[in-house]
């Protein structure tokens, strides 16, 4: 039986959680990574799958963190499996294309597993134009390439060049150029690799796993008469991976309920008070993780990002978003810089912060407490029961109009004489009828 000429080989590494999609961890945790890395690779498989259906191709999987036997009970025995070896990805691949030239290869492709954009006719294109030239290269959008295609070894394409950066590309084109080389470039394809990539999945068809500890987000709004704000508050939280919205109202006479139910959120009915309405939004809630906020507060794009990579540290039980308004002014920047020292030295951040709590530590505290007044605080004393609170350093920029109908100045006395009176004993209730008579 002769050598097939062309031969297609797929690096992949086994899925041991912490060592694969390592950069994908704080978003996801070490499992959601690996099981991640587990969906990609067997959708490139597929793609592999559909190519050999057509063409004569040989394939072979060359894996790393794993022998043959364990990679065939991941995979199956359908696949010949080789070991990439040591060394950086350099390394390994030359040693692949070296190999495979010396069984009789005339045309080898190299693929991995980042890229769910990979088609079956991309691959085909690659072996078809290397019938006619040394070198293919499939670039991806950061600089990076997703596939690398020769008909002759050449070695010094894998060497001096900075692997996983954005200089790739250029690198391995420069020196191209030097040796002579007939190049053909395919069209640039975005892979999944960080954080903010996540969001390609579902252009690619493909859903965001959840990790053993759990990652779904649920995003609790509390609206009261919020027309002129939530349609931009939603927009931003429309961004969020695998995460749920869910907008309680209290009673809007604006047409805030309408604008939500345009946007295709789902739309609570609850009383006004705000204590009544996160509380409503939490018992329905799906999510591992419980994002409570105003709706006139807008979010840092890739919040969703950070609350996980905050998360991912297992002795944080919650935290928040660092204070800011919108408005300018000396006495606004003083009093956002009391809040944020409140938030940060003590571990006592406000509603206002968007509040982000792992829902274990939020059943264990007891949920929000039943209060007039100082109900987020008291469930943000609880919850450091559970583990610690952070601040993040990007702020979420709630709207400064509510704080100028109460006057900042008053604000900025009254918020910590609050505190102070709860703290020695004042009751709830009595502090509410203050508040309400000043």
């Amino acid at each position: 039986m002769g050598v097939t000429p062309e031969r297609l080989i797929l690096f992949a590494s086994y899925p041991t959680p912490g060592a694969v999609k390592t950069r994908l961890i704080p978003a996801l945790g070490a499992e959601g990574a690996a099981q991640l890395h587990r969906q990609l690779t067997s959708s490139c498989l597929e793609t592999v799958h559909t190519v050999t259906d057509e063409h004569d191709i040989d394939v072979e999987v060359c894996a790393a963190g794993a022998d043959a036997q364990q990679m065939e009970d991941w995979l199956g025995p359908d696949h010949r499996y080789g070991a990439q070896g040591e060394g950086d990805l350099g390394a390994r691949m030359a040693r692949a294309f070296t190999k495979g030239f010396e069984a009789g290869a005339e045309r080898i492709v190299i693929i991995g597993s980042d890229c769910p954009f990979l088609s079956p006719s991309l691959i085909a294109l690659a072996f078809e134009a290397l019938t006619a030239r040394d070198l293919v290269i499939g670039p991806t959008v950061d600089g990076g390439s997703y596939l690398i295609g020769l008909s002759r070894f050449v070695p010094q394409l894998f060497l001096d060049i900075p692997w996983g950066t954005e200089k790739v590309l250029s690198r391995m084109l420069a020196i191209a150029r030097k040796r002579g080389l007939e190049t053909y470039q395919l069209e640039a394809l975005p892979t999944v690799d960080r954080s903010e990539d996540l969001a390609l999945l579902a252009r690619a068809g493909m859903s965001l796993p959840r990790s053993a500890g759990g990652r779904r987000l649920s995003i609790i709004v509390s609206t009261y008469n919020e027309a002129s704000t939530i349609g931009g508050t939603l927009a931003r939280l429309s961004e969020a991976t695998d995460a749920e919205i869910i907008v309680v109202d209290g009673g809007s006479r604006d047409g805030t309920p309408d604008i939500v139910q345009s946007a295709g959120v789902r739309l609570m009915l609850s009383a006004p008070e705000p204590t009544e309405q996160l509380r409503a939004g939490a018992t329905v809630a799906q999510g591992d993780i419980l994002l409570f906020m105003p709706a006139d507060t807008m979010m840092p794009r890739g919040f969703d990002a950070m609350v996980r990579q905050a998360l991912g540290k297992m002795d944080v039980a919650g935290g928040a978003f660092a204070f800011r308004t919108d408005r300018d002014g000396i006495g606004v920047r003083v009093i956002e810089a009391l809040a944020n020292m409140r938030s940060r030295i003590l571990g006592m951040p406000d509603g206002g912060q968007a509040l982000f709590i792992r829902r274990e530590a939020y059943e264990a505290a007891g949920g929000i407490p039943d209060l007039p007044i100082m109900e987020v605080y008291e469930l943000v004393r609880r919850l450091k029961k559970q583990g610690r609170v952070v601040t993040l350093p990007e702020p979420a920029i709630t709207s400064g109009q509510r704080w100028e109908g109460q006057g900042f100045l008053r604000t900025a006395v009254l918020t910590p004489l609050m505190i102070l009176g709860y703290h020695l004993g004042v009751s709830p209730e009595r502090l509410a009828r203050l508040v309400q008579s000043k």
